[in-house]
């Protein structure tokens, strides 16, 4: 069951209600309840890799805290890291490593099991470091971990942000209304931005053959915008998801796209994800404080570790060697950038490294979305062909039309609503950077709250309006998806 669906929105809809309706001492049990029935919904498999990771980490972590000896816990914390990693890595290695024998095996990849276990490992170093106490309860530990706006896709959480809130939350009429709107416009980015980009992308790149040198130049940029408002959409979704049941999970994205650095970009990009290897690998391999040398060592292993997270294939390693590449130059050549501020976030100069970082993270993307190496050569030398924009308009039209009836009322809706969508998301992207610039840790996430009322329904019900109408188009092209499913 996934987010961007009525079937998800009717189930979260009838669980938060009678969660609130309920005694405060029964909601526990009631959310593990619904938890279990979401994880069950999408396959038996899934739900038993998730318990069975729960009660192991639950059972270790009260090993690691009963242990007199560091070195004791040391290794009890090692053995059920090392549990939760070779779990991960069968069910996503499996049908690579038998394919070298020879006789390759198809193995069910259990849903959300990379972000349930990256947490879990977490939760098992900080016992260790002595940062938080080892869970008693254990209906409360594995609502942690079977938490199920978050399950599928994350946010990655952290014992010491989300325990507190699950042993203790109240439902109030603001953090409802905030998780309305994140639904919205989480759902706004996901269904009519990526999912409705996607009809684009994937009509070129499932076709290269078929398709010109400018139509692919144009979808190397439609597809960084898709892979973006997925995630950030659905990550968004799921976010708002957690306040109506009075629980804030961590933020994901902070408007990358308006970085001045690849540093800033991947703080901003994924952030849970990005935090969790910054903590937990690099961190324990000595971060920078070894010298420079072994700083790039480190970071070398982290975009390896990372790039073999996201897929086994050779254009993944490619792309974590072109993201560690990129590392590499910005610590040699910008030395000590000056940081932007309130005096100086719209100065010519920073939106010149802006459009910069964003054309080099553009080029970044091929290896990320292609599947072969074949493939990679081919986009690229497409790129010095002779633009023909009639051509291309033909082909986009045609790409378009294999998915809605070939009208112009049904382009203009199609049209009409990726760009004014578009063009709210972009707004509320430089909002949230400016506020994340001026505030902090602070920053205002929400910033649709601000627009005044009138125009904020109005808002609402135009947006509202254009999920419908591409949730119904996209339908038609096999059903709604989630790109990171599979991670």
């Amino acid at each position: 069951m996934l987010l961007n669906t009525i079937t998800y929105m009717c189930f979260l809809a009838v669980t938060a209600t009678i969660h609130y309706l309920l005694p405060v001492h029964y909601r526990n049990i009631f959310l593990l309840l619904v938890s279990i029935v979401f994880l069950w919904e999408n396959g038996l498999v899934s739900l038993g890799i998730a318990v069975a990771a729960a009660l192991i980490t639950y059972l270790f972590g009260r090993k690691i805290a009963s242990c007199e000896d560091k070195t004791s816990a040391k290794r009890w914390m090692l053995l059920g890291s090392a549990l939760l990693v070779l779990n991960l890595c069968f069910f996503k290695f499996a049908h690579l490593v038998s394919s070298f024998f020879n006789n390759p095996i198809s193995v069910l990849f259990p849903v959300g099991i990379s972000f349930y276990s990256f947490a879990s490992i977490g939760y098992l170093a900080d016992i260790y470091n002595g940062k938080i106490e080892p869970e008693k309860g254990l209906v409360d530990w594995l609502l942690f971990v079977l938490f199920y706006p978050q399950v599928l896709s994350g946010p990655i959480a952290r014992t010491r942000d989300l325990m507190p809130q699950i042993k203790s939350r109240e439902v109030t009429e603001d953090l409802v209304s905030e998780g309305l709107r994140r639904l919205l416009t989480g759902a706004m980015c996901k269904i009519v931005l990526a999912d409705g980009l996607g009809i684009l992308v994937d009509g070129v790149y499932n076709h290269l053959d078929k398709h010109s040198g400018l139509a692919v130049t144009i979808t190397m940029f439609l597809y960084t915008f898709q892979l973006y408002f997925d995630f950030s959409g659905y990550s968004s979704m799921a976010i708002g998801s957690g306040m109506l049941f009075g629980v804030r999970l961590h933020e994901n994205f902070l408007a990358p796209f308006f970085s001045t650095g690849m540093g800033e970009i991947w703080r901003r990009w994924h952030i849970t994800l990005s935090e969790w290897f910054r903590d937990y690998l690099y961190f324990p391999l000595g971060g920078s404080r070894k010298g420079e040398r072994r700083t790039l060592v480190n970071l070398f292993i982290v975009f390896l570790v990372s790039a073999l997270w996201h897929g086994n294939s050779w254009t993944n390693l490619i792309w974590g060697a072109v993201i560690v590449v990129s590392r590499f130059l910005e610590r040699m050549l910008v030395k000590k950038a000056a940081p932007v501020t309130e005096s100086n976030i719209g100065s010519t100069k920073n939106w010149l490294k802006r459009i910069g970082v964003f054309f080099w993270w553009l080029m970044t993307m091929l290896p990320f979305r292609l599947e072969t190496v074949e493939d990679m050569v081919r986009v690229v030398t497409m790129q010095f062909q002779r633009p023909n924009l009639k051509a291309y308009a033909a082909e986009f039209l045609n790409l378009a039309a294999a998915e809605i009836s070939n009208t112009g009322t049904y382009y203009l809706i199609y049209l009409g609503s990726i760009v004014f969508c578009f063009a709210v998301a972009v707004w509320m992207d430089w909002q949230i950077y400016r506020s994340s610039i001026l505030d902090g840790k602070n920053c205002d996430t929400d910033p649709l709250k601000k627009v005044p009322f009138k125009w904020r329904w109005v808002l609402y019900w135009l947006i509202g309006l254009m999920v419908a109408a591409m949730y119904i188009i996209t339908q038609t092209g096999g059903g709604p998806s989630f790109i990171y499913q599979g991670y």
